[in-house]
């Protein structure tokens, strides 16, 4: 009878295994399933939503979701209805990122930046991706920036270069502005880029070179020591240079006049000595 009555229970509690087994299997397959099912919905609403924020959350939650269970790519049929389509999803939203963060900089709109600036990080999801998207946008600026540095260096006579440094002081004060938004370490970064152009680009013997550094520093007045002193740092050798040239100019100039002092001093006691 015990003999009976174990088997009986080993039987039950094979049994109750094989459910609970089943149960858990049936757990994850309806968890596969509703990822499965949220994925294709996540697709058609990022194809539909028109608030490129959202769509980007949406694009998001479909990465992760794929990343959290790898299952879903073994599904064919999820497959061919919208995981073929992550890459192309995810590319084309982080472009249109990209063209809104650079417009809402142009903009100085610092709520656009600062929304766009979280949605790329989330998406992006790759500290050194995200800022490689944020160096080709300085690499932008720089360019525009080097630009005006030529048209300076082409100018023929130092009038016209006094005419020019105006607009070059303008778009230095807006592009410092437009990086302070993607804060103070994106912004120190393109400082240091910006002290590299200008060490190129400008001679010490240049003749608009004092007002060149005059120009500089007046469109950093309104910005942050903590950005500015940047500039302000590279500029230090080219001011070392412009000072040693005037004193050198300065030191000819007064010898020049000693000895057209002396000449007319010679002049003098050779008439005295004439009489």
């Amino acid at each position: 009878m015990i003999f009976f009555y174990f088997h009986f229970l080993k039987f039950k509690l094979n049994n109750v295994r094989s459910s609970v087994h089943a149960i858990a299997n049936l757990t994850k397959m309806s968890r596969l399933l509703g990822d499965a099912l949220r994925c294709q919905e996540l697709v058609n609403l990022c194809n539909e939503e028109k608030d490129l924020l959202k769509k980007a959350e949406y694009a998001t939650e479909f990465v992760s979701l794929i990343k959290s269970n790898d299952k879903l790519l073994k599904l064919k049929w999820l497959h061919e209805s919208c995981l073929f389509k992550r890459e192309l999803i995810v590319s084309k939203i982080r472009q249109e990122l990209f063209e809104q963060l650079r417009s809402s900089l142009r903009s100085l709109n610092a709520g656009v930046v600062n929304s766009t600036m979280k949605a790329m990080q989330k998406l992006i999801d790759n500290s050194t991706v995200y800022q490689k998207e944020l160096s080709s946008l300085m690499d932008e600026s720089l360019r525009e920036l080097d630009g005006l540095f030529l048209q300076l260096g082409t100018q023929s006579n130092t009038e016209k270069a006094s005419k020019f440094l105006p607009q070059l002081g303008t778009k230095l004060h807006s592009q410092m502005e437009q990086f302070q938004l993607l804060g103070t370490d994106n912004a120190q970064h393109f400082a240091r880029l910006v002290g590299k152009v200008i060490a190129n680009r400008v001679p010490a013997n240049a003749p608009y070179a004092m007002r060149l550094v005059q120009t500089i520093y007046k469109s950093l007045g309104s910005h942050s020591d903590s950005v500015a002193n940047v500039i302000r740092d590279a500029l230090h050798p080219l001011k070392t240079s412009i000072h040693s040239q005037s004193l050198a100019n300065l030191f000819a100039a007064i010898d020049e006049i000693l000895e057209q002092d002396e000449k007319r001093e010679a002049i003098i006691v050779e008439k005295v000595c004439v009489y």
